[in-house]
């Protein structure tokens, strides 16, 4: 009896104190409606950081239509110092692995698949990473130049170091030419 009374008396002192849960989800865990609302912007949406090299200057998204899970936007940036390119892009979003992802159509190319790892609301600020390792920081064009302390943190720890930050001095001015036309 005294076994039983003491077994039940430790059942509950630790079953109370010591009471295990599944580890909760984190809040910064971005889901399929953070990737449409990270994409649901009416202005140009910056690379303000990336982690590879490229010529490629001034990458700005700007958003054609959001529906559902399609995504039409254009690609614009500067190759080398001058030149303007850009090309029309669609993307069925989806959630694949667990992860938002953006699978990227290009004509005539292989799909590419470019996961959400991070979205701050407050900031306007998303991190993606394509699936074969290129990582970059996207910024409403309103934040820009603004304090992104939440959003530079993660990409520290998601990314590692930027090899290129935006200089929007030095970019194209995104209104100088007609949106969509290739």
């Amino acid at each position: 009896v005294l076994s039983c009374t003491m077994n039940l008396m430790l059942t509950i002192v630790f079953g109370t104190c010591f009471h295990i849960q599944a580890p909760a989800r984190s809040e910064s865990t971005p889901k399929l409606e953070d990737l449409k609302q990270a994409l649901n912007t009416e202005g140009p949406f910056w690379v303000n950081m990336r982690n590879y090299s490229s010529d490629q200057d001034c990458s700005i998204w700007f958003k054609l239509y959001l529906r559902k899970d399609s995504y039409l936007f254009v690609s614009r940036y500067k190759n080398g110092q001058r030149e303007v390119k850009q090309e029309k892009l669609k993307a069925k979003l989806v959630t694949e692995g667990g992860q938002p992802t953006m699978k990227i159509h290009r004509s005539g190319q292989k799909e590419t698949s470019c996961l959400l790892k991070f979205w701050s609301s407050n900031e306007k600020c998303a991190i993606f990473q394509y699936l074969d390792g290129p990582c970059e920081q996207r910024i409403w064009d309103s934040k820009v130049g603004s304090n992104l302390s939440s959003c530079d943190s993660e990409y520290s720890t998601l990314c590692g170091k930027a090899k290129y930050t935006l200089n929007k001095e030095k970019c194209i001015d995104p209104s100088a030419s007609s949106i969509g036309s290739s």
